[in-house]
Protein backbone atom coordinates (compact mmCIF):
# COMPACT_ATOMS: atom_id res chain seq x y z
CA UNK A 1 0.00 0.00 0.00
CA UNK A 2 2.89 2.38 0.58
CA UNK A 3 4.24 1.93 -2.95
CA UNK A 4 1.46 3.99 -4.65
CA UNK A 5 2.19 5.55 -7.99
CA UNK A 6 1.52 9.57 -7.06
CA UNK A 7 -1.70 10.68 -8.60
CA UNK A 8 -1.68 13.01 -12.27
CA UNK A 9 -4.75 14.53 -12.15
CA UNK A 10 -4.38 18.14 -11.82
CA UNK A 11 -0.98 18.02 -13.45
CA UNK A 12 -1.67 19.47 -16.45
CA UNK A 13 -0.61 18.68 -20.11
CA UNK A 14 3.06 18.17 -20.27
CA UNK A 15 5.33 20.60 -22.69
CA UNK A 16 5.65 19.89 -26.30
CA UNK A 17 3.11 16.84 -26.09
CA UNK A 18 1.35 17.87 -29.29
CA UNK A 19 -0.78 20.25 -31.34
CA UNK A 20 -2.34 23.71 -29.79
CA UNK A 21 -5.06 23.73 -27.97
CA UNK A 22 -8.35 24.27 -30.10
CA UNK A 23 -8.80 27.67 -27.74
CA UNK A 24 -5.01 29.10 -28.99
CA UNK A 25 -5.72 28.37 -32.67
CA UNK A 26 -9.22 30.36 -32.57
CA UNK A 27 -7.87 33.27 -30.56
CA UNK A 28 -4.92 33.48 -33.00
CA UNK A 29 -7.36 33.53 -35.90
CA UNK A 30 -9.96 36.37 -34.37
CA UNK A 31 -6.49 38.32 -33.89
CA UNK A 32 -5.38 37.85 -37.48
CA UNK A 33 -8.96 38.43 -38.40
CA UNK A 34 -9.18 41.74 -36.15
CA UNK A 35 -5.55 43.09 -37.41
CA UNK A 36 -7.00 42.69 -41.05
CA UNK A 37 -10.25 44.96 -40.35
CA UNK A 38 -7.94 47.71 -39.31
CA UNK A 39 -5.60 47.87 -41.68
CA UNK A 40 -2.87 45.49 -41.31
CA UNK A 41 0.51 46.36 -42.11
CA UNK A 42 -0.47 50.04 -42.53
CA UNK A 43 -2.06 49.75 -38.95
CA UNK A 44 0.90 47.99 -37.19
CA UNK A 45 3.04 50.50 -38.96
CA UNK A 46 1.38 53.30 -37.73
CA UNK A 47 1.48 52.09 -34.25
CA UNK A 48 4.98 51.90 -34.58
CA UNK A 49 5.13 55.34 -34.40
CA UNK A 50 2.38 56.11 -32.18
CA UNK A 51 3.00 53.76 -30.26
CA UNK A 52 6.65 52.47 -29.96
CA UNK A 53 6.66 51.27 -26.29
CA UNK A 54 3.60 49.05 -26.80
CA UNK A 55 5.15 47.76 -30.22
CA UNK A 56 8.45 46.73 -28.95
CA UNK A 57 6.47 44.83 -26.72
CA UNK A 58 4.54 43.24 -29.31
CA UNK A 59 7.85 42.33 -31.38
CA UNK A 60 9.59 41.14 -28.11
CA UNK A 61 6.59 38.59 -27.65
CA UNK A 62 6.49 37.16 -30.98
CA UNK A 63 10.68 36.96 -30.80
CA UNK A 64 11.73 33.36 -30.14
CA UNK A 65 12.86 33.14 -26.45
CA UNK A 66 16.07 30.29 -27.29
CA UNK A 67 17.71 29.99 -29.93
CA UNK A 68 20.46 27.26 -30.50
CA UNK A 69 23.15 28.03 -32.51
CA UNK A 70 26.21 25.24 -33.19
CA UNK A 71 28.69 27.34 -34.95
CA UNK A 72 31.44 24.84 -36.97
CA UNK A 73 33.41 27.86 -38.80
CA UNK A 74 36.44 29.41 -39.13
CA UNK A 75 35.07 32.61 -40.36
CA UNK A 76 35.24 35.91 -37.91
CA UNK A 77 31.60 37.65 -37.20
CA UNK A 78 32.06 40.27 -39.88
CA UNK A 79 32.66 37.86 -42.56
CA UNK A 80 29.29 35.72 -41.60
CA UNK A 81 27.23 38.72 -41.42
CA UNK A 82 27.96 39.36 -44.89
CA UNK A 83 26.98 36.30 -45.57
CA UNK A 84 23.76 36.33 -44.23
CA UNK A 85 22.78 39.71 -45.46
CA UNK A 86 23.72 37.70 -49.23
CA UNK A 87 21.21 35.47 -48.24
CA UNK A 88 18.43 37.50 -47.61
CA UNK A 89 19.00 39.64 -50.47
CA UNK A 90 19.00 36.67 -52.44
CA UNK A 91 15.45 35.61 -51.00
CA UNK A 92 14.32 39.19 -51.53
CA UNK A 93 14.70 39.19 -54.98
CA UNK A 94 13.67 35.64 -55.67
CA UNK A 95 10.48 35.28 -57.75
CA UNK A 96 9.38 32.23 -56.01
CA UNK A 97 9.02 34.13 -52.33
CA UNK A 98 5.37 36.35 -53.18
CA UNK A 99 5.82 38.95 -50.45
CA UNK A 100 4.64 42.69 -50.34
CA UNK A 101 6.64 44.83 -48.92
CA UNK A 102 5.67 48.52 -47.70
CA UNK A 103 7.59 51.17 -47.75
CA UNK A 104 7.35 53.44 -44.22
CA UNK A 105 7.95 56.98 -44.68
CA UNK A 106 9.61 58.99 -41.41
CA UNK A 107 9.26 62.26 -40.97
CA UNK A 108 12.56 63.64 -39.47
CA UNK A 109 10.53 67.47 -39.21
CA UNK A 110 7.79 66.58 -37.01
CA UNK A 111 8.46 68.24 -33.27
CA UNK A 112 8.69 66.35 -30.36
Amino acid sequence: MADKEPKKRGRGRPKGSGKPLKSTIVLKQMIDAALYKVGGVDYLARQAEENPVAFMNLIAKTMPKNINVDIKDNRNVSDMIIAARKSVKTLQHDDAVDAEFTTIEHDDTRAE
